[in-house]
């Protein structure tokens, strides 16, 4: 059964670098909030995971596509900055910690017209995944896609467009025209005023 959401609420950049890999924090750990599902069926059921995150920071775009790809959960909150700033959390698994490092190492962030991640080829026991938090100014457009993982947008007064499977969507005081769809997944909808 697929559910569809319209809500009417009033109230070019080339490739960029990413960081280095910065320590983990909680954000990119924290697997309360996310539906992604990599590991279901892995032969790997006491293999090793590793989380590696990048950040990067874009100029402000009237519009944003993100591409959080399987099993990956995207969240965007509106801010009152003029750019973009771009958390990518990578989660891999292997038979070893080390093997699950390079196979994070290796998914590469594409920035060039929004943001998507690039996975290299999978055996079938290994796995990565890539979710995004990213904060954007309030009024950039946004169109959001992803597979098997969540999605979640806090304080953006725009157009938007959404859509996942097997996820769950939450909106928290959005303004502007909402469209999107999700099956499988639960929707919540905060609204302020």
């Amino acid at each position: 059964m697929r559910l569809v959401v319209l809500l009417l609420l009033f109230a070019p950049c080339a490739a960029h670098a990413f960081t280095p890999p910065v320590s983990d924090d909680a954000w990119c750990e924290d697997r309360s909030t996310d539906t992604s599902s990599i590991y279901y069926g892995s032969d790997y059921a006491n293999g090793e995971e590793v989380y590696v995150q990048r950040s990067v920071t874009l100029p402000a775009r009237t519009k944003l596509t993100v591409d959080g790809g399987p099993n990956g959960s995207i969240r965007v909150e509106g801010w009152d900055r003029d750019e973009i700033l771009v958390e990518a959390c990578i989660r891999a698994r292997a038979k070893s910690e080390d093997a699950a490092h390079t196979r994070a190492e290796a998914v590469e962030i594409d920035t060039a017209y929004g943001i998507r991640a690039l996975f290299p080829r999978r055996d079938r026991r290994d796995g990565e995944t890539a979710s995004f938090r990213v904060f954007v100014p309030r009024g950039t457009d946004l169109d959001l896609e992803t597979s098997n993982g969540g999605i979640r947008i806090v304080e953006v007064a725009s157009t938007i467009r959404f859509n996942t499977s097997n996820g769950g969507v939450r909106m928290i005081n959005l303004g502007g025209d909402v469209q999107g769809s999700t099956g499988n997944g639960v929707l919540v909808i905060e609204l302020d005023g």
